[in-house]
């Protein structure tokens, strides 16, 4: 009964989180601490011990603990600082996410059920960019602009992006795997069907050139991953493979930014975000301290991102 609740919990949160367009962070956050408290409650109930550390995933464990302490220090320091308390909480409200790594490591979640509703989440999130996109664009319905709960963005260029896009990738690497590796004809149409429709939402859509990166970036990575399954190969031909890979990667990207191509585009300084991004850096390394400003720490210059919540 204790592992029903853990992994019913757990699924209707990952639904809610993932394929919901939810685009509020405070409901976002608020929705994950309910899902901890559940947990808590459930493991309360049940009489059961709280593991927060893993002697099987040390190096994930080691991870979250110190990104757990950096938080605790950070609020700490805010506090003493006199930092606005909602910034404090606000500026790295995240820290609810990364929590939850605590809830995976209690339980053993179906790690095929978990794959089927990441990859259902990413074709959702294709087909909603493309059906925004057609609508904003196209048909002019005007349907996109009475749901609440998507927040699209129209540039000059005609793309549109929300938070959930990041996803995308998710499908773009399992329908690759799944064309390559299925023998059913049914189902390598699926995967090639599901492979275009990210395609087109990343390309045709989304335009943007640091998502067009990571689509070339997936793609790579999914096919060495391809061949070390397909060959069976040792972890010293494993490393070599992803030495040449990032090799591979930083000459693509060298000659990409001097012809001007996708990795130009990113970082062209005369692009006008590009050009504030660049100037808020330079902002923060004049504020910069070694021991920092604690969390909600304001910027005194006149480059903030919001000025309603105008914290690091």
């Amino acid at each position: 009964m204790e592992n029903k609740i853990d992994n019913y919990n757990l699924y209707i949160f990952l639904f809610v989180i993932l394929i919901l367009p939810i685009e509020d962070t405070t409901v976002i956050y608020a929705l994950t601490f309910l899902s901890i408290l559940i947990f808590v409650i459930n493991k309360i109930i049940h009489k059961s011990k709280i593991a927060l550390y893993s002697s099987n995933n040390k190096v994930i464990s080691i991870q979250w603990l110190i990104i757990f302490l950096c938080w605790v220090y950070g609020f700490a320091k805010g506090i003493i600082n006199g930092n606005n308390l909602v910034f404090i909480i606000r500026n790295f409200a995240g820290m609810a996410v990364y929590v939850y790594f605590v809830v995976f490591l209690n339980i053993k979640p179906n790690k095929t059920k978990l794959a089927k509703l990441l990859m259902i989440a990413s074709i959702i999130s294709s087909a909603l960019t493309i059906m925004a996109y057609l609508d904003l664009y196209y048909f002019r319905t005007g349907l996109t602009d009475r749901i609440p709960l998507v927040n699209d963005y129209a540039s000059g260029n005609y793309n549109v992006l929300y938070t959930r896009q990041m996803l995308i990738f998710i499908s773009i690497g399992f329908s690759l795997y799944g064309i390559i590796f299925t023998k059913c004809i049914k189902k390598i149409l699926i995967y090639i069907f599901v492979f275009v429709l990210g395609t087109i939402a990343i390309f045709a859509c989304i335009k943007q050139g640091g998502f067009q990166l990571a689509y070339i970036y997936t793609i790579l990575i999914s096919l060495i991953f391809i061949i070390i399954k397909k060959f069976s190969l040792r972890r010293k031909t494993i490393a070599c493979l992803l030495f040449i890979f990032t090799i591979l990667t930083a000459i693509f990207s060298i000659f990409s930014y001097i012809s001007g191509g996708i990795v130009y585009r990113i970082f062209d300084p005369t692009d006008y975000g590009n050009n504030i991004r660049i100037k808020q850096i330079m902002l923060i390394f004049k504020e910069f301290t070694l021991f920092g400003n604690g969390l909600g720490a304001e910027f005194y210059g006149n480059l903030i991102s919001s000025s309603e919540l105008p914290y690091g």
